[in-house]
């Protein structure tokens, strides 16, 4: 990829990264020179778009709904690249559409689980191990 470009010398972290616009935005830091951490539950989905990338990229699988995968998934990410300057909180699950009077306490308590605390989670560990130093 790219040594040159606006993003040379930075960290980013790309979550949700194993389809969709995930691996997208990652290979899109990647040319502009950024190192990338793609990170998502499915293993085969995240290895994929790691290797298109190639060096500048390393997969991180983990469920970011887990507090311990979140730390362990910055913690190799800074290990390997030294710094983390950018995070997309790209993961999010849409649940099961459902209208209100059908909705279900599971439905709804994964749902927020990835797409709000999971963020949560992310953006307070990248801040504490990298960004706030």
């Amino acid at each position: 990829m790219s040594a040159a470009g606006r993003l040379a010398g930075r960290v980013a972290i790309v979550t949700g990264a194993s389809r969709g616009v995930g691996p997208v935005l990652a290979l899109r830091f990647a040319r502009e020179g950024a190192k990338v951490a793609l990170v998502a539950r499915s293993a085969e989905g995240v290895e994929q778009a790691a290797h298109t990338i190639g060096a500048d990229a390393i997969a991180i699988v983990a469920d970011l709904t887990r507090e311990e995968d979140v730390v362990s998934a910055v913690a190799r990410t800074a290990e390997v690249f030294g710094r983390i300057d950018i995070l997309v909180n790209n993961a999010a699950a849409p649940g099961e559409d459902r209208f209100i009077w059908e909705q279900t306490l599971q439905n709804w308590n994964a749902t927020i689980a990835i797409d709000l605390t999971a963020a949560m989670l992310c953006t307070r560990e990248v801040l504490n191990r990298s960004m706030l130093a």
